[in-house]
């Protein structure tokens, strides 16, 4: 039986307007969204015995809301299995993000880093660029057992 294909989204998701996520789903990029408030949060939730869905986890995401963020990466690519996931990291205007955090987040190993669309209807082409770029090579395959709560459905 084939698993489903799931994107990981990491940070307070109030900031990522939720037309991003929910296109990851619409536009075919995977097929669920699974919602943590931070990497430990997601990495503790592999120890904690409750009711999980194994999903192969395709691209992780990631908010970046100031330069305490800058350090996400490494916790993510500490875990052996996340290492080796495509990482991007989206952060907003008022992030304040400089030329040398973004040389950072590079230097640490995220595979892009997207500034957020101002306008509603750019969000659109930006999951459509993704799922383009994304779907064009083979992901390496990830495959974890994730909280059914974290689970986004889209209605």
């Amino acid at each position: 039986m084939a698993l489903h294909s799931a994107a990981v989204v990491i940070g307070n998701h109030a900031h990522l307007p939720r037309e991003i996520w929910s296109s990851f789903v619409q536009s075919g990029l995977v097929e669920n969204v699974v919602i943590f408030s931070s990497v430990h949060h997601l990495v503790d939730s592999f120890a904690v015995n409750m009711p999980s869905r194994e999903l192969d986890v395709k691209l992780l995401f990631f908010l970046i809301d100031g330069p305490d963020d800058l350090t996400i990466p490494l916790d993510l690519k500490a875990h052996a299995q996340l290492a080796r996931v495509p990482l991007i990291g989206f952060y907003g205007e008022k992030t304040g993000l400089t030329d040398t955090d973004i040389q950072t987040l590079y230097d640490r190993r995220v595979s892009s880093v997207i500034r957020l669309p101002l306008r509603f209807q750019d969000v659109g082409n930006l999951v459509l660029q993704l799922d383009r770029y994304w779907a064009m090579g083979k992901l390496p395959e990830c495959i974890l057992p994730l909280p059914l709560e974290n689970i986004y459905q889209p209605h």
